[in-house]
């Protein structure tokens, strides 16, 4: 099983990247082994879709990013250590967590962002979670 989670507020524009992609994959509908979760802001209650699974992707809004983007995450990539609430402790502060707690099962997981909410930045997005849940980051995905 692999899982695409969607961060973000659809009611403030600046952050709602995340919920159009789940929106947009919504309607595509999904190929079997794939599981899309609407995070939302639910923060470090997404910890438990961070396991169980082969790959993980998460789709949020990345400020200063300009063109959509993968980055696979690894436990030394320094992730924010935030602890208020808010935008800033969103992606970056559950993968510190997930990081932190540790365990042999983690998946590979990735984050696809960019900064913009833009119908077609949100299908560029949203076929880019796709490839990767289904093939992990590779040669096919950055072209």
């Amino acid at each position: 099983m692999n899982r695409i989670i969607c961060l973000g507020n659809p009611f403030v524009e600046s952050d709602s990247l995340g919920p159009r992609v789940f929106a947009e994959l919504s309607a595509r509908g999904l190929p079997p082994g794939v599981e899309l979760i609407d995070g939302g802001l639910a923060g470090l209650n997404l910890l438990r879709f961070l396991d169980d699974c082969q790959r993980v992707v998460l789709a949020d809004v990345v400020l200063g990013a300009g063109e959509p983007f993968i980055m696979e995450a690894s436990a030394g990539a320094g992730f924010s250590s935030v602890t208020a609430f808010g935008h800033s402790s969103g992606a970056g502060y559950l993968l510190g967590a997930r990081f932190a707690l540790g365990g042999p099962d983690i998946p590979q997981i990735f984050v696809i962002g960019a900064e913009s909410s833009h119908p077609q930045v949100v299908r560029e997005v949203a076929g880019l979670c796709l490839q990767v849940a289904l093939h992990g980051r590779g040669a096919e995905v950055m072209a």
